[in-house]
C-alpha cells in the first residue's frame, strides 16, 4: 500500500470535513421539520420537507418527514406511501424508527380497513 502524499491526506481531510457539515446542516433542516409538525404548522413542515429531498437526496430524511406530516394529517396510506420510499435511498442502513412509523401506520390503516368491511 503506497502512503498517501501530502496533497491526498489534505484532499482526504476536506473532503470528510464537508460532510461533517453538510451532516450538521441535514440534522438541523431535518429537526427543525419535525419541529414543526410538532407544532401544528404542516404546511411549513412540508415545505422543508420537500426542501430536504432537494438539498439532501441522498439521505432518507425528506420522505421520513413526509411520512410524519401526512400521518399528523391522518392520511396513513401517504404516510405509509412516504414511508416505504425510504428502502429506496441509498445510504439508509436500517432505521428503527422509520421502522417502527411504517408498522404503525401500515397497522392502523388495515385495522381501519377491516373495521370497515366488517
Amino acid at each position: 500500500m503506497t502512503p498517501w502524499s501530502p496533497t491526498e491526506r489534505a484532499r482526504a481531510f476536506f473532503s470528510e470535513l464537508g460532510e461533517q457539515m453538510a451532516d450538521g446542516e441535514l440534522d438541523e433542516a431535518s429537526n427543525a421539520v419535525v419541529h414543526l409538525v410538532h407544532a401544528g404548522k404542516l404546511d411549513e413542515a412540508e415545505a422543508a420537507a420537500r426542501e430536504l429531498l432537494v438539498r439532501f437526496p441522498e439521505v432518507y430524511d425528506g420522505y421520513d418527514r413526509l411520512g410524519m406530516v401526512a400521518e399528523a394529517r391522518g392520511d396513513k396510506k401517504l404516510a405509509a406511501a412516504h414511508y416505504r420510499k425510504v428502502s429506496s435511498v441509498g445510504s439508509v442502513g436500517s432505521s428503527p424508527d422509520v421502522t417502527a412509523r411504517l408498522s404503525r401506520t401500515i397497522f392502523s390503516t388495515s385495522r381501519r380497513s377491516s373495521a370497515v368491511t366488517s
